[in-house]
């Protein structure tokens, strides 16, 4: 019997109601340090990266990866985010539900899903 019963809060709730926007982003040709100073100045572990030209995302950088980065790479430094970001990045849509995000995120094993709207960065959940 389920009339008059309610969906779980996670199959209600659409992305747009929770993600953070706008999202803090970086582009493609940004300094490794400069990426890792504007992780700590906002407090974020995880950053879309954007294409220069068209806005468009290209990329993640996580907070994980840039330790190892800055750890074990000296001339890490001065490269561009683009040499070492991940490239095969998993989104969601503002319209998606927190239960498909979360599906994502459970299965993936990632912490940070960047929320798109035609290839561009809108926010991040």
């Amino acid at each position: 019997f389920t009339a008059g019963m309610k969906k779980p809060f996670t199959e209600r709730i659409k992305i747009e109601e929770v993600m953070k926007s706008p999202a803090i982003t970086v582009n493609d040709n940004t300094k490794i340090i400069e990426v890792a100073t504007l992780m700590a100045k906002n407090n974020i572990g995880f950053l879309p990266v954007v294409d220069t030209d068209t806005a468009k995302l290209v990329g993640v950088i996580s907070e994980k990866a840039l330790m190892a980065i800055l750890c074990c790479e000296e001339a890490g430094f001065d490269k561009p985010v683009k040499d070492y970001m991940i490239k095969n990045v998993i989104t969601v849509t503002p319209e998606e539900t927190v239960k498909s995000a979360l599906e994502k995120i459970i299965t993936n094993k990632i912490r940070h899903l960047p929320v798109v709207r035609t290839e561009r960065v809108i926010g991040v959940v």
